[in-house]
C-alpha cells in the first residue's frame, strides 16, 4: 500500500463568499484566478506537499498540478 506524502502547507479556500456576491476564489486577479495566484504563491514560498481545502469540487480545476484536495460543503 503507497502512503502519501504528508502534508505541510494548507490552503484554505471553502469559504462562502456571501459578502462578495459570486465565488471569490474564481474572481480575476491580474489575470489568473484568485486561488491559482493563492496556489502558487504558496508552492513558492513553501515547496512541500500541499492541500486545498476547497468548497465546490469545480474549484479543483484552478489550482496548478501536484494538489491534494479536500471538499468542504
Amino acid at each position: 500500500m503507497n502512503t502519501p506524502a504528508p502534508i505541510a502547507a494548507v490552503l484554505l479556500a471553502a469559504g462562502r463568499s456571501s459578502r462578495f456576491g459570486s465565488d471569490k476564489m474564481a474572481a480575476d486577479c491580474g489575470g489568473q484566478a484568485v486561488l491559482t495566484r493563492a496556489a502558487l504563491a504558496l508552492r513558492h514560498a513553501a515547496p512541500v506537499p500541499c492541500l486545498a481545502v476547497l468548497r465546490h469540487p469545480s474549484q479543483a480545476d484552478l489550482l496548478p498540478d501536484g494538489y491534494e484536495i479536500a471538499l468542504c460543503q
